[in-house]
């Protein structure tokens, strides 16, 4: 018997057409090819036809036609995962697809992402090369460029090659928001001082990002980041784009340099979008009291001789 080899869009169309019924599920393994099929094959239909199929259809863009069946690769979308069930905003989402294909051709896969409101926000193409077996095919999105909304997203991937028409396959993924927790501002006062002059010590702390922070631990440490060295320390809650005031005074200090850190979430417990401005120090310079200083700055109010009129080299 001879294969005639036919057009691909027609025999498509009617393939499409016959629906579910002619498709087989996992497809047919014509040992090194799979396919599925249009019409009814009997076991020496598929011996007979084995050699052709394999040969021809490497090596052509058309769907081979023998008696009543007509001939497709097996394909199907086996997996498709983003890197997490959420995505933190900022992040970058990698959208991975894994592709089971019946022969080695060309084909284009496409990934959209849909925002919460379905809108298709994101829409990219890829060329590929698929192989008989399993095709990994990798995608990202980067959550903060596109967008900047949160919420519930779905990444599509579809897959435009012969034997794959309407093939898709969709996942839900979260876009979440992360906090970022930076020191604006940490003020001595005074900075430089004598011995024990009371020093106020403040700070203003901001997230400046979508995400709210809760249980900030805020620790302060004179000289050394050690627990014996706390000298303050606090836990608050601090909302997007939000800040706090924190207010408190040292005093007693020995002369010479002083440093003064203030940390925020020093146990890193706080998922952020930048975890490398938590940590600011200030220096401070206490001197001993002058006595010298203070014996110059005396006044003489009120100088009054015990005798107004006296005679030449007399003592008063």
């Amino acid at each position: 018997m001879e294969t005639d080899e036919v057009n691909v869009s027609y025999y498509w169309n009617k393939f499409i057409e016959c629906g579910e019924k002619c498709k087989v599920k996992g497809g047919i393994d014509f040992g090194n090819v799979e396919f599925v099929y249009l019409g009814n094959l009997t076991d020496e239909l598929k011996n007979i036809t084995k050699e052709a199929i394999e040969k021809k259809y490497m090596n052509k863009s058309n769907i081979l036609y023998y008696g009543s069946a007509f001939y497709m690769p097996y394909c199907n979308i086996s997996k498709l995962e983003v890197n997490a069930t959420s995505v933190m905003f900022k992040d970058t989402a990698n959208v991975t697809a894994a592709i089971t294909y019946g022969v080695e051709k060309p084909a284009i896969v496409s990934l959209q992402i849909l925002n919460p409101k379905g809108n298709i926000i994101y829409w990219r193409f890829a060329d590929v090369n698929l192989t008989k077996g399993i095709n990994v095919i990798n995608f990202s999105y980067d959550t903060y460029h596109y967008n900047a909304t949160f919420g519930n997203y779905t990444a599509s991937v579809e897959v435009y090659a012969l034997g794959c028409k309407d093939l898709s396959i969709k996942r839900n993924f979260e876009v979440r928001v992360k906090p970022d927790l930076i020191i604006t501002s940490l003020i001595a006062d005074p900075y430089y001082a004598y011995e024990n002059t009371k020093i106020n010590i403040s700070a203003i702390i901001t997230n400046q990002d979508y995400g709210d922070a809760k249980n900030v631990s805020v620790k302060f440490y004179l000289d050394r980041k050690r627990n014996e060295s706390l000298i303050y320390s606090k836990t608050m809650d601090l909302k997007a784009w939000n800040q706090a005031f924190i207010n408190f005074s040292i005093e007693n200090l020995s002369a010479g340099w002083h440093s003064v850190y203030l940390i925020m979430d020093e146990e890193n417990k706080i998922n952020e979008s930048d975890e490398e401005n938590n940590e600011l120090v200030i220096g401070i310079l206490v001197e001993r009291e002058n006595i010298t200083s203070n014996i110059s700055d005396l006044i003489i109010a009120n100088l009054t001789p015990s005798k107004t009129n006296l005679l030449i080299n007399e003592k008063i």
